[in-house]
Order: C-alpha cells, then structure tokens, then sequence
C-alpha cells in the first residue's frame, strides 16, 4: 500500500464516530458488565459486533476482565438460507478470533418454539400467515420471545459468576427512517450512556448517531485491514450488493432500504408475506441464477401464499373469540384442503432445495394437530410426505 493510501486510509478513519461507541463499551466492561450484543448478520451488527470485540480487546490490555455475548434469533428454515449461511461462517470467524485474543466470547443461539414455528404454525393450521393488513406476530414469536428468553437464562448464568448485569446493544440508528427515530426519542436511548428499557434491562446504543456512509465506512476500512476485525466482511458486502441490485454496496443498501419489510428486516424471512413482492430475495436470484437459482422454489412458494391471500375457497370459518357473550364467525384459518396443498407445496420445495422447511419432528406435529381438531384423518400429512418422497 503507498503513502498516499495510508494517509488516505488514516484521514477516513478520523472521521470515524467509533471512537465514542468504543469508549461507552469500554466503560461498561471496566464496571464488570459484559457486553450483550444482538446479532443479526446485517451490517450494523457486524459493526457493533467488531466494535465490542476491540472495546473488550483494550480493556483486557488495561488489566480487566471482559466478557462479550453474542446473541442470534435463528428463526429456522424459512430464514434465506444465504443469510443463515452467513450468520454461521461469521460466528465461526468471532470465535476463530476471540480465542487467538485470549477474549472471552459466548454466543447463544435462540430458536422459536416447535409450536410457534412455520411450518407447525401455518401448515399446522394454527394461524395464517402474516399479511400486509394483518399483526406481525411472527416477529414476536420467532425472534423477540426466544432471544429475551436466551437473555434471561444467560442473565442469571453470568450474575453465579460473579459478572454485574449484561447490557444489551442492538444496531439501532436514528437515521434509519422516521418511525425509528420517533420510536427512539420515546424509549429515551442514549448512545454514550447506559438506559432502562420497558423490561428494566440495561441497554446501550453505541451507533445510535451513525448513518449509513458511517458504518459502510468502517466496514471498507476492516476489510482494507486500517481496522482490526474480526472478519474481511466480504461476505457481507456480497450479500448487501445481490440483494440490492448493484455492484455498489452503499447503493444496494439504499435501494434495500426503500423496500425494507414490515418487520424492519432488511432481507427476512424467504417465507414473508407481510409485503406484497420479496425484492430482494428476486434480486438475489435475478442477479446470479447460477448462484441463488436454487431458491426460485421458495421464491414460488412464497408468491403462492401472497397471492392466494383473498381466496376464500382456501378459508374456513370459525369462531375462536368470546367477547361479552358474543363469538365472532370469521375466515380466519386455511381449509383442510389448503393446509394439504401447502404441505406438498412446502415438501416439493424442499426436496427440490435440499433445505429442510418441515423437519420430521415438524411433519409429527402437524400430523398430530390435523387429527386434534378434525382437519384430516390420523396420518394425513405423513401419507402426504410419503407420497412426496416416492
């Protein structure tokens, strides 16, 4: 690398914001707390995940004890499978580096319950599916539920060690959108200082005041080796580049972020029908079929349960809700006979995949709910994968 790149390279990072989100990290850890940090794979998680290794790294120098947490909500197979692809390598690559440092790193992954998966969930006949005009439950049950559950277990796992209380850092930006932001100015966070959430836990939001260009900055400057990290982040960038569209990372992330999901996710969960159209998982397959061609059976199965929305022929009416003597008579489950299209549907893709969307332990389930509540006679959905496989 020439002068001229090295000067280039130091006058970048003195721009930089991080070294505010450093010093609030280094802090909390110099106070016994361990670092919580929620990790998605997105960029801003990978930044903050980099950001608390190198807070832990400094503080170990000083003479302190550090401990980082790395928390991930594995919503299951009908998360893109090229994410959770990434989510895996970049764990390994945290661990990899935390034990050449001689950091203490724990990750804990949380998955949703068997009950409120997708498959037992909506193929089961539980529930529908999550629409544009209807609750994001989805959100709550795959992700928020099990990673607050994973949090308290590890709460009360750290304080017999002897650590002070976990602070929990998410990715959160201001900058992100408007709703965000009011979202934030509601909860009161801080960027530099510690604050309570609405559960009473200890929380920190070192990127708070970070805009796009920021974090994509201290990514190029990480994989450019001017930052220490614990990954190139290549991965990351090629993912952000194919599902938006351009070789231009920055310019991928934009066009991402004006069709973000409901959810708040930028890329989510192949299976969501909380938007109209996935463009991103299309981009994906679009922009290199050799690639993400494997995925057009999920793309399909996807688009099938969007479309098939407002098909009443695919509905049964039933009353669940008793409010002040009165039941309310709605379409608010799928037919027996929709519950079985949409497990060939589901088994098809899987076969043609390799990716599991119903486990066997899933297929049970369904199986033993479909006989429960009299959708289909005891062994329906077994017959159904049997005749999927043969």
């Amino acid at each position: 690398m020439s002068n001229e790149q090295n000067i280039s390279l130091d006058a970048l990072r003195a721009c930089m914001p991080e070294d505010h989100a450093l010093a609030a990290m280094m802090a909390v850890l110099r106070e016994g707390h361990p670092l919580a940090v929620a990790y998605s794979g997105g960029k801003d998680s990978s930044v903050l995940t980099n950001l608390a290794l190198a807070a832990a790294l400094a503080v170990k120098g000083e003479g302190h004890r550090a401990l980082v947490i790395v928390s991930h909500a594995d919503v299951g197979a009908v998360e893109n499978p090229e994410i959770r692809s990434l989510v895996r390598s970049e764990l390994k690559c945290m661990a990899r580096f935390a034990a050449e440092k001689g950091l203490q790193l724990r990750v804990r992954i949380a998955h949703p319950a068997q009950f409120d998966s997708f498959a037992v969930r909506v193929i089961g006949g539980r529930a529908l599916p999550a629409f544009p005009d209807s609750r994001r439950d989805c959100t709550s049950s795959w992700k928020r539920e099990p990673s607050e559950k994973a949090l308290r277990a590890l709460s009360r796992e750290v304080a017999r060690e002897g650590w002070a209380e976990p602070v929990l850092m998410t990715g959160v930006r201001r900058d992100e959108s408007t709703v965000r932001a009011g979202f934030i100015a509601r909860r009161k966070e801080e960027s530099t200082r510690l604050w309570t959430d609405k559960e009473g836990r200890l929380r920190l939001s070192p990127l708070l005041d970070w805009t796009s260009d920021d974090v994509w900055g201290y990514l190029g400057l990480c994989r450019q080796g001017a930052i220490e990290a614990y990954s190139s982040f290549d991965e990351v960038m090629r993912v952000y580049q194919d599902a938006g569209g351009s070789s231009c990372v920055i310019v991928a992330d934009a066009e991402m972020q004006a069709n973000a999901k409901p959810c708040a996710s930028r890329f989510g969960c192949w299976a969501c029908t909380a938007v109209r159209e996935d463009r991103s998982l299309r981009q994906m397959i679009e922009s290199d079929p050799a690639r993400y061609g494997y995925m057009r059976p999920l793309a399909a199965l996807r688009d099938f349960i969007a479309h098939t929305q407002y098909d009443w022929s695919r509905r049964q009416y039933v009353g669940r809700t008793i409010h002040n003597g009165f039941i309310t008579i709605a379409a608010d489950t799928y037919s027996p006979a929709m519950l079985a299209d949409l497990l060939r549907y589901a088994l098809s893709a899987q076969k043609a995949t390799g990716i599991e969307i119903v486990s066997a332990a899933q297929l049970i389930a369904i199986d033993a709910r479909w006989s429960l509540y009299a959708l289909a006679p005891p062994f329906s959905a077994l017959r159904i994968d049997r005749k999927s496989v043969v």
